[in-house]
């Protein structure tokens, strides 16, 4: 971790994450001791996460056991430090994951992890009143205009508002070609597994997304 040797051991403690996301240019905080080797011995590791995802939209499946439900094809693993919470008319005081049902209109914020499965952690799960409106916020990945993803979700921009980082209209080929190695923040519905977006817009991604 900038040039210094860490280790870790069977007692360190990973927050935001797991021994698996542990990558190159992964950023994370290391909290521990130097051994005699003068080797980092992490007692704690912390990610920082850069441009968080975030969905909206029904739930496809959903399984209690397991801790997981889907959302928009992702696969999303519910912990205990996930924040849960029922926005709906039901407003259920202990909400968990045993009061979702597929049908449900969720917003999941949270993280992939392993990095690259394509699986999201959630941070955070409310409930929301029923709604048509998808929403996808998370990294940009080009495609074949007007068409781009956003984690594997694919969105087609051909009728959408573009807004760039600082908010202005621009059009489409301008999007495309700023939105790359930014986040970008997509509403819309959803056309079969296509996201038609009615309003995409780049932002800067935030250590706290």
């Amino acid at each position: 971790v900038e040039s210094e040797p860490v280790t870790t051991t069977s007692a360190t403690v990973y927050r935001n994450g797991t021994s698996a996301d542990l990558a190159l240019n992964v950023k994370v905080e290391v909290e521990g001791t130097v051994d005699s080797s003068n080797v980092l011995v992490a007692d704690v590791v912390s990610f920082h996460r850069n441009g968080g995802v975030e969905l909206q939209s029904t739930v496809t499946a959903v399984d209690t056991m397991a801790g997981t439900l889907t959302v928009l094809g992702v696969p999303i693993t519910v912990t205990s430090s996930t924040r849960l919470e029922d926005r709906s008319s039901a407003q259920v005081e202990m909400f968990s994951l045993s009061n979702v049902s597929v049908g449900d209109t969720v917003d999941v914020r949270g993280y992939e992890s392993p990095a690259g499965s394509g699986k999201l952690v959630a941070t955070r799960l409310d409930r929301q009143s029923p709604s048509t409106e998808v929403e996808v916020s998370g990294a940009f990945t080009a495609g074949m205009s007007p068409q781009f993803s956003v984690f594997g979700i694919t969105v087609d921009a051909s009728s959408a508002t573009l807004r760039d980082a600082g908010g202005a209209t621009v059009a489409l080929a301008d999007f495309l070609t700023q939105a790359v190695g930014h986040s970008v923040e997509v509403s819309g519905t959803l056309s079969g597994m296509i996201v038609t977006a009615s309003e995409a817009r780049i932002h800067t991604p935030d250590v706290n997304d």
